[in-house]
């Protein structure tokens, strides 16, 4: 099963930045609940349609590159 704790695209918490749009009063990102986009057939789906792992090696070599030296 494809989990969105596993997938790049879920934000902090719960919220899906595949499935996002612009606030139009203050210009700022609103983000649906991965949840939600998990129940709605049209979306993402129980398929998990929308879901790209997270490299987990990629972000291990981040993890190496000294900071403030």
């Amino acid at each position: 099963m494809k989990l969105c704790t596993s997938c790049m695209h879920l934000r902090s918490g719960d919220e899906c930045s595949k499935d996002m749009y612009t606030n139009p009063v203050n210009g700022k990102p609103i983000y649906a609940f991965a949840y939600t986009n998990r129940m709605t057939p049209t979306r993402c789906g129980q398929d998990a349609t929308w879901f790209e792992e997270v490299d987990h090696a990629a972000l291990d070599d981040l993890s190496t590159i000294p900071f403030g030296r």
